[in-house]
C-alpha cells in the first residue's frame, strides 16, 4: 500500500525511534519528494543498514587498506512499478546487463538501445577487470567516498557520501538506529 503523508512520520518513528524521528524527518521532508512512498524509499536506500548506499563506504574504505578497490553504484532504473511507485535501481538489477538468463520473479523487460550500450560497456569493464585487475580509465579506483555511477544516460564518478546523505546517517548511528 502506498505510504500516506499522515502515516510517514509514524513510520519514521517506528523505524528510528521518537528521539531520532525529528532529525530524520528534517533530512527527508515530504516536500522534497513527489510522494511519501518515494521519501521513505529514498531514506531507506541511503541508510540501508546492510545493503544501502552508505553502508558500502566503510567496507570500501577498509578494503583499500589491502588491495585496489573499484566501487560502483548501478543507477539505471528497472522500469518496474508497483502501482504508481517506481521500483528504481535496486540491489542486483545490474545482473541482466551482465548475464543472460532467467531470474526469479518477473524477468526484466528487454533492454533499450541505450541500455544495450551500457550493458556492452559493463561487460567490457568487467572482462578487462578479470583479465588485468583493472577495469580501465572509465572506472577509476575508489578514493574516499567516490564511486562510479552507471546508468544509460551517465557513467561518471559521484561522491556517494554527499549523494546519499551518508554524513547524516553516520551521525545517527546510535544504539536504537542499528
Amino acid at each position: 500500500h502506498p505510504v500516506t503523508a499522515a502515516a510517514y512520520p509514524d513510520i519514521i518513528r517506528s523505524l528510528f525511534g521518537s528521539e531520532n524521528a525529528r532529525a530524520v524527518l528534517a533530512a527527508y521532508p515530504l516536500s522534497r519528494y513527489p510522494t511519501p512512498s518515494l521519501a521513505l524509499a529514498t531514506l531507506l536506500t541511503d541508510d540501508g543498514r546492510m545493503l544501502g548506499a552508505c553502508s558500502q563506504l566503510p567496507a570500501d574504505d577498509a578494503a583499500t587498506r589491502r588491495a585496489p578497490v573499484f566501487a560502483y553504484e548501478f543507477a539505471e532504473p528497472t522500469g518496474y512499478t508497483i502501482g504508481d511507485f517506481p521500483f528504481g535501481a535496486a540491489h542486483g538489477t545490474d545482473l541482466p546487463y551482465l548475464l543472460d538468463g532467467s531470474y526469479q520473479g518477473p524477468n526484466p523487460p528487454p533492454l533499450t538501445g541505450k541500455q544495450k550500450v551500457l550493458a556492452d560497456e559493463l561487460i567490457g569493464l568487467w572482462t578487462r577487470f578479470a583479465r588485468t585487475g583493472s577495469p580501465g580509465p572509465q572506472w577509476p579506483r575508489y578514493e574516499q567516498d567516490t564511486v562510479v555511477s552507471f546508468s544509460a544516460d551517465r557513467v561518471a564518478p559521484v561522491d556517494l557520501r554527499a549523494e546519499h546523505q551518508c554524513a547524516f546517517w553516520q551521525s545517527r548511528r546510535e544504539p536504537n538506529l542499528g
